[in-house]
């Protein structure tokens, strides 16, 4: 995988790695829109059930994001 910050996180626009097991996983995808255009460069936080942060990524030039997690509620 390539990093696409300093933050390193994958870059949001590659594929799933093989190594990922999606049953096993939760994938949460998306993409930050402005209107009907894609934002590149925002940042994205994943928060628990309870409204705790866990995760940040920073969107990719189309504006995807991805995270990857355990399954629960996000």
């Amino acid at each position: 995988m390539t990093v696409s910050d300093g933050c390193g996180a994958p870059e949001q626009s590659a594929p799933i790695p093989a190594s990922v097991d999606v049953e096993k996983e939760t994938v949460i995808t998306g993409v930050v829109k402005s209107g009907a255009e894609p934002v590149g460069g925002a940042y994205v936080r994943l928060l628990d059930s309870s409204g705790e942060f866990t995760a940040e990524v920073v969107t990719s030039p189309a504006g995807q994001f991805r995270f990857f997690a355990a399954p629960g509620t996000w």
